[in-house]
């Protein structure tokens, strides 16, 4: 199990699989929403922050993506399937803002 929070959102991410399992989940409870772009520019070049506001403007969860590190590419977090590499996640919308997503390896 691993997990995240942050302070400025008051967002927090709680990741969980079981070894020798192909599925895992992670649930994303929000707050505030807000997005600090001096805090990212701690962490992310200013090419990979313009991508990253870019993926999300306009999406109801602006303060959270998720990231395809062989392709390079950043996705928002809307509900549905999406498949990144070898996986297959599964978003769902659940109460007060918070999301589900049931991550599920598959062999493409």
């Amino acid at each position: 199990m691993n997990f995240g929070y942050d302070e400025i959102s008051q967002t927090s991410i709680r990741i969980t699989k079981s070894p020798g399992q192909s599925e895992g989940s992670a649930v994303v409870q929000r707050e505030r929403g807000i997005v600090s772009v001096q805090r990212m520019k701690k962490v992310f070049c200013d090419e990979c922050i313009e991508k990253i506001l870019n993926t999300v403007q306009n999406k109801l969860l602006e303060e959270f993506v998720i990231f395809d590190a062989d392709n390079k590419l950043f996705y928002p977090l809307s509900e549905g399937t999406v498949k990144i590499g070898r996986y297959a996640l599964e978003i769902v919308y659940g109460s007060y803002g918070n999301y589900e997503i049931r991550i599920k390896y598959t062999e493409e």
